[in-house]
């Protein structure tokens, strides 16, 4: 099986858990959060993937897919464990080719871990990684994998 293929049939894996609301058993030990976001990029509005190639050359893209996942143990509950992919589809060339093409084009996969230092506002230290994977319609060279320690702050008003 792809890479591709694992990708996209472990987030449908993941939606269907999620929206079903299966309470399997490793939930009592593992308290998960997160969502799933769907895209439409609007023709002159496509989300563009590779800056810098020439227009004839450059896919763009008219769908995409997000999904992030938080893990936290529930005996160590600031500990955590996260994940956050998006997913891009189409085959869109800018002022050249407009269509509605599902064309898997790029993903951009990334992950770490943290520790969250206070409950509210939940402000967490993290270290990520990630990196860009061509899902068959990039045309640009390799790009390097990133790394980055960082704080994440979320607020809530409700």
């Amino acid at each position: 099986m792809s890479f591709r293929a694992r990708c996209l049939s472990s987030l449908a894996l993941l939606c269907v858990v999620t929206a079903a609301g299966l309470r399997a058993q490793v939930f009592d030990v593992v308290h998960a959060k997160g969502y799933v976001e769907g895209s439409f990029y609007p023709p002159h509005n496509e989300f563009d993937p590779s800056p810098g190639v020439p227009f004839p050359d450059r896919p763009t893209a008219r769908w995409g897919m997000r999904t992030e996942l938080e893990l936290n143990l529930v005996k160590l509950p600031n500990f955590l464990l996260w994940g956050d992919a998006r997913f891009y589809f189409g085959d869109n060339r800018p002022q050249t080719d407009y269509n509605y093409s599902v064309k898997g084009l790029a993903a951009n996969l990334s992950g770490g871990f943290g520790y969250r230092i206070l409950q509210k506002p939940d402000l967490q230290i993290r270290y990520g990684t990630g990196r860009w994977v061509d899902l068959g319609g990039l045309v640009w060279g390799d790009r390097l994998p990133w790394s980055a320690l960082q704080v994440r702050w979320t607020f809530d008003t409700r």
